[in-house]
C-alpha cells in the first residue's frame, strides 16, 4: 500500500495481486461448483435473476413446472433492475439471469422472447381506438414513464432523441402498476413493458417506429468464465422451449409489426 496523510491506496503491486487473487477465485468456485454437479446434476442450488416484471409473469408459471420435475433443486430468485441483472451474473452473484439484449463478452445467452414497449391509454383519450401507436403520436401526450434505470425508459428515451420529439414527462415512476392505475384514471398515457401482467379493461397498444415495435429481446444468460453446473444449463433449455410456446406480450404479434431482430447464442 502507499499511505499518505489523508489516504491508503494500492501500489501498482498491490493492484496486480488484487487481480490476480480475484481470478483465482473464479476457479474456486468453479471448482466448488463443478464438484456439485457430479451427482448427475440432480441435487443443488441454482441462483436466478430477474426484474419484478419477469418474475411475476414469466419464472412465477415456469418455476412451478420446473419444481415439479426437478425436486431436488433448490432455485433461489434475486430482484434487481434488468441492467444490474448483468452485472449480477459477471459478478458470480447469480448463476443465471433473464436479462436484456445486447450482454457483452463473456456473458452467453440465447434468446427468449421480444418484450414490446406499450402504451397504455386513457379512456377519454384520441388514441383509445388505435391498434397502434405512433412515436409521434405521443409528443403532444402527458406521459406517465418509468425511471430512467429501466431498460423501457431508456429505450424510449432513445427513440424520442432520434425523432427529435420531446416528450411532455407528467410523471416518473419506479412502480409500473402505479403509472397503469394513473392511465386509466384519464392522467395520462403510460409506457409500460410488455412483461407486466396486464389487467383486463386497459386500453393497450405497441408502440411503432418506421413499421418496427419499439422494444429490446429478453434473454437468458450466464457467465462464460463461471462454471454453469448441469442442472443450470437444464433450467436454461427447459426455459427456452417453454418460453417457445408463449410469453407475455404474445398476443401483440397479431397487430403489430415485430421488434428489430437478434442472432440467437448456443448453449455451453
Amino acid at each position: 500500500f502507499e499511505r499518505s496523510s489523508r489516504q491508503v491506496r494500492l501500489t501498482a503491486e498491490g493492484e496486480d495481486l488484487l487481480r490476480r487473487s480475484r481470478d483465482a477465485l473464479v476457479v474456486v468456485e468453479a471448482l466448488r461448483d463443478r464438484a456439485h454437479s457430479l451427482g448427475g446434476g440432480r441435487v443443488g442450488i441454482l441462483r436466478v435473476g430477474g426484474t419484478p416484471q419477469i418474475l411475476e409473469s414469466v419464472l412465477s408459471p415456469f418455476l412451478s413446472r420446473y419444481r415439479r420435475a426437478h425436486p431436488g433443486i433448490e432455485v433461489q430468485l434475486v430482484e434487481s433492475g434488468a441492467l444490474r441483472i448483468l452485472r449480477l451474473v459477471e459478478e458470480g452473484k447469480i448463476q443465471v439471469g433473464i436479462a436484456v439484449h445486447p450482454v457483452p463478452e463473456p456473458v452467453h445467452w440465447r434468446t427468449l422472447f421480444p418484450t414490446r414497449i406499450l402504451a397504455v391509454i386513457p379512456p377519454s383519450s384520441r388514441l383509445a381506438r388505435r391498434r397502434t401507436v405512433g412515436l409521434g403520436d405521443l409528443a403532444t401526450e402527458s406521459l406517465l414513464l418509468l425511471q430512467s434505470t429501466f431498460a423501457t425508459r431508456q429505450i424510449l428515451h432513445s427513440a424520442f432523441q432520434v425523432a427529435r420529439i420531446h416528450p411532455h414527462i407528467a410523471l416518473e415512476s419506479s412502480d409500473p402498476h402505479c403509472l397503469l392505475t394513473l392511465a386509466d384514471a384519464g392522467h395520462g398515457v403510460a409506457v409500460v413493458p410488455s412483461t407486466l401482467l396486464l389487467p383486463r379493461g386497459l386500453r393497450v397498444a405497441p408502440i411503432v417506429d418506421e413499421n418496427v415495435s419499439l422494444g429490446f429481446w429478453t434473454v437468458v444468460c450466464w457467465d462464460s468464465r463461471r462454471f454453469l453446473p448441469r442442472h443450470g444449463q437444464r433450467f436454461a433449455v427447459e426455459l427456452v422451449e417453454h418460453m417457445r410456446r408463449g410469453y407475455p406480450g404474445k398476443q401483440f404479434d397479431r397487430i403489430a409489426p415485430p421488434v428489430r431482430g437478434i442472432d440467437g447464442a448456443g448453449l455451453p
